[in-house]
């Protein structure tokens, strides 16, 4: 008899984990969140908290803050882009880019180089938004007791989302680069729910 109220009561808190974990991802349950002085709303799962001034997202687990996404804004200035070598001539050659820069870094034992763009995906969301989804190849230099060792990887995403996509305005350009380090599957489904819910505020 035992044995089988302690096999029910396992069964029942794998019923009620189960149901928990597919909460989550219900994004109907979900509260928005305003973010970066009003410019854009977007769902956010209850594991997570945003700062919302700079749109910033964490969620913490035992005393430990992980940070998903990594945001980066910027304007483009009409006429020159002081990271280009030349002026961009679309708003893709622009941001991809700009992915690439986020990459691309010097360490005393190690550098990253963000070289090409392996995927660079148009996607529209349920608010019509049309946004891009990028991927890098990324190069890496570790120097070693003299060695050089060079490997080189995909990394991504990085979401991308503008009102305009064009080069003639200079409007602000809001990137969210995925944190390998930070994140897990959970937080890739998350992530992804998450931007199909993300929409501008109109003034």
């Amino acid at each position: 008899m035992k044995s089988i109220f302690f096999i029910f009561l396992v069964s029942f808190f794998t019923v009620q984990n189960n149901l928990e974990a597919q909460a989550i991802f219900d994004s109907s349950l979900w509260k928005e969140s305003i973010c970066i002085g009003g410019k854009f709303s977007i769902k956010v799962p209850p594991i997570y908290t945003v700062k919302n001034e700079c749109g910033i997202f964490y969620r913490e687990e035992n005393g430990r803050k992980t940070f998903p996404l990594h945001p980066f804004s910027r304007e483009f200035y009409p006429g020159h882009d002081y990271l280009m070598k030349n002026d961009p001539e679309t708003y893709n050659d622009w941001i991809e880019f700009q992915a690439r820069l986020l990459y691309s870094g010097d360490g005393p034992g190690e550098s990253s180089y963000g070289d090409s763009i392996a995927k660079n995906i148009m996607f529209k969301n349920r608010n019509g938004i049309v946004s891009n989804e990028l991927y890098v190849y990324v190069s890496y230099t570790k120097y070693d007791q003299g060695r050089t060792i060079k490997t080189s990887v995909i990394k991504g995403p990085v979401y991308v989302f503008k009102n305009h996509q064009n080069l003639s305005d200079n409007e602000l350009t809001l990137f969210f680069q995925l944190r390998e380090d930070q994140c897990d599957s959970t937080d890739r489904k998350l992530v992804s729910l998450m931007f199909d819910s993300f929409n501008w505020i109109k003034k």
